[in-house]
């Protein structure tokens, strides 16, 4: 090569030295011989001759990219003392500074240079990025216009601006900001599966499926791309694409996080029962390893074991919901007047949240109590339930369309001593606003049957029975029991019209069991079980919800393979909730699943008047039914293993008058008992909150 030739003449030939170790970085691996010996040509340069920028910036983005990011940096700082005006090397020490130092060290750092630089796209692009990766969207999103306006035809401009929208809740504008990035460069695959992301948020999932599809085309090894478009078929309910695409996704990265356990939660949903158990115990070996495996809430179908239950939670909230940067302290004197309670859930509406709680609203003690109602999701105005908390409570704030930061300010402004997250680890969930503190008592209760795992929250709402004495420790909050049962219950909710056998499809003169919980909490065990008391009682029939056809199916074929005639499992469609109600009044007994119980559907049943037979399992989500029952007066339907469930059941099948008397029971306990005596309730909820502030002062 030319430049060695000159370097055997003249040894202390600097730019010869320079160029020679440009062109071996260029040419070679990082990490390999020849690009170490570029790095050694470098030094080689600068040792002839310290005053080079150009090769301190080179010798710096060549020690960064091999991750000797302290050394790198003596170079970038070498480079910008010897050329303070190349706004590319602040760039490059910018990004290296928050690989080593982290976000907030690059942001503050850089923008001490925003003036010297502002006329320039790229440094504002950088400068932006920092601030959004540091969660500053709102400044992030000035400098990528600021950006835009420099060079309108930058298309990493137009993406994080989308990125910065989308974090803002300004969904429409993320979307037009990623379409312009891709008409100008249409191969940015980042861009697709953003806007997928965005789009599978908003429930477009045909339009995020086509965004995953395009990325993919780009880049058939995008894992993200990959994971995302079966999540979004699975919630479209095409299950076995969502399956495929699971399997796929494992076959190139058998290691990606919750991969396994979102797969096994789909074939549940499908009642697809081949390889379950294998399944089972590789989702459990995941979590209890402490790796991502499996999100909380569908694995409470998955195992009752409370160890578990708990790593899993914990591993999900360090993961997704970390512990927020330190705001300042909530003052733990709380000022004098009444106790302020914020309620925060995505789902006050027509939904199992609004069922329960709408009455709690109506009922809360207003002397005492000054309410507030945090909404995070959206409803139509003619909503009835959002109507009715709406109106309950005294204020009831919509922050849909807030960011996180934004109602972590407000909620704070309001100065809450106790802040209730009634969704937990459920779907729309806005866990990390608790992640940052909004009030000095943080309370998981009502949507989530189990251990947040999260440091932030405090406190879980309990009773004796779904938390018995001597297991608080498999809680990562601290344990405050009701008096009566954990769950709140509405006694306003109407029954709609009951119509004839015929219209639901059920036979004349047949013993209706029924289980219209979700096809995910169904287990071959507990089906086996099913299966053997319609033997056990040929005149049966078993109701259930049919979700999807794959389940339908499945279901029948192994009820055939168990001895049971495929027709008498008799599938019902989701209708109106008042009309779901009024259908119990058909149903004899009530099939409780195992280990994860009804709850919701628990109590409609009993409210609907149809005695529900459950098995108490070990976690707070298996032993809801047992709680319920006890508060509406029918212990006597509580068993403690499959074996005795069985039993019961049989019995029960066997003796109708015997069922017709528990039936007359539970129709005179209805409107005198715990678990429908909303006021009642209230009061102990509003007994607990007082025992928490007492607690926490």
């Amino acid at each position: 090569m030319a430049y060695l030739q000159l370097i055997d003449s003249e040894p202390n030939h600097w730019g010869a030295f320079a160029n020679l170790g440009v062109i071996f970085f260029q040419t070679s691996k990082p990490g390999s011989e020849d690009f170490l010996r570029g790095i050694f040509y470098i030094k080689r340069s600068l040792h002839c001759n310290e005053m080079q920028p150009i090769a301190h910036a080179n010798l710096g983005n060549a020690l960064a990219t091999i991750g000797e990011f302290e050394e790198s940096d003596v170079h970038y700082q070498s480079a910008i003392r010897y050329a303070p005006d190349r706004s590319d090397v602040y760039i490059n020490r910018a990004i290296l500074l928050s690989k080593y130092k982290g976000f907030f060290f690059a942001k503050d750092w850089l923008s001490n240079y925003q003036l010297k630089f502002s006329e320039e796209a790229a440094f504002n692009l950088c400068l932006g990025g920092l601030f959004l990766d540091s969660g500053d969207y709102k400044n992030a999103l000035a400098l990528f216009d600021k950006a835009i306006s420099l060079n309108s035809r930058l298309a990493e401009a137009w993406y994080n601006r989308g990125n910065a929208l989308r974090m803002l809740r300004r969904h429409d504008e993320a979307l037009v900001s990623y379409r312009r990035c891709l008409r100008l460069r249409p191969d940015f695959v980042e861009a697709y599966i953003n806007m997928g992301v965005l789009q599978q948020d908003l429930k477009q999932f045909d339009a995020a499926v086509d965004c995953y599809d395009a990325a993919l085309k780009l880049r058939p090894h995008a894992m993200n791309a990959c994971y995302n478009r079966a999540l979004a078929l699975e919630n479209m309910g095409r299950f076995e694409e969502a399956v495929a695409g699971y399997g796929e996704t494992i076959g190139r990265s058998p290691a990606y996080p919750y991969l396994s356990g979102r797969r096994h939660h789909v074939q549940m949903q499908m009642c697809d029962w081949v390889g379950y158990s294998a399944r089972q115990q590789l989702v459990c070996a995941g979590v209890e390893s402490g790796f991502p495996t499996s999100v909380p809430f569908p694995f409470l179908a998955i195992s009752d074991d409370l160890n578990l239950q708990r790593l899993c939670a914990e591993t999900f909230s360090k993961d997704k919901f970390p512990m927020g940067e330190k705001l300042a302290e909530i003052k733990a004197d709380r000022r004098q007047g009444r106790i302020r309670v914020g309620y925060f859930s995505p789902d006050f509406r027509t939904h199992a949240v609004g069922f329960l709680t709408a009455g709690l609203f109506e009922k809360h003690n207003g002397n005492d109590f000054e309410v507030f109602a945090v909404s995070l999701g959206s409803a139509p105005e003619t909503d009835i339930y959002r109507s009715r908390i709406a109106g309950a409570v005294e204020h009831f704030i919509d922050a849909s369309t807030m960011t996180d930061g934004d109602v972590v300010a407000l909620a704070r402004s309001l100065e809450l001593d106790i802040a209730v997250d009634l969704a937990g680890h459920t779907m729309d969930a806005r866990t990390a606003i608790f992640a940052q503190r909004v009030a000095q008592v943080q309370v998981n209760y009502l949507g989530y049957p189990g251990s947040m795992g999260a440091p932030y929250m405090d406190v879980i709402l309990a009773d004796e029975v779904v938390v018995p004495l001597g297991v608080e420790t498999e809680y990562t909050e601290q344990v405050v029991r009701l008096a009566q049962t954990f769950q709140i219950n509405d006694d306003q909710r109407p029954i709609g019209e009951l119509q004839t056998l015929s219209h639901y499809g059920l036979p004349e003169q047949r013993l209706v069991f029924a289980s219209f919980n979700t096809s995910y909490k169904i287990t071959p065990p507990l089906f086996d079980t099913w299966c053997r008391l319609l033997q056990r009682a040929p005149e049966s029939v078993l109701w259930l919800f049919g979700e999807n056809q794959a389940q339908i199916a499945n279901l029948r074929r192994e009820a055939s393979s168990r001895g049971v005639a495929p027709e008498r499992l008799i599938f019902a469609a989701r209708i109106a909730y008042t009309d779901h109600l009024a259908r119990y009044a058909h149903v004899d007994l009530v099939l409780d699943t195992l280990p994860f119980n009804g709850g919701t559907s628990t109590s409609d049943a009993l409210w609907g008047g149809a005695p529900v037979l459950t098995c108490m399992g070990k976690s707070f989500a298996g032993r809801m039914s047992a709680s319920l029952l006890r508060a509406v007066g029918l212990p006597e339907l509580i068993t403690e293993s499959l074996e005795d469930y069985e039993v019961l059941g049989e019995e029960l099948a066997s003796d109708t008058s015997r069922l017709a008397d528990i039936k007359v029971k539970l129709q005179a306990n209805r409107l005198q008992c715990p678990l429908f005596d909303t006021l009642s309730q209230t009061r102990d909820i509003e007994n607990a909150y007082r025992e928490m502030l007492a607690r926490s002062c």
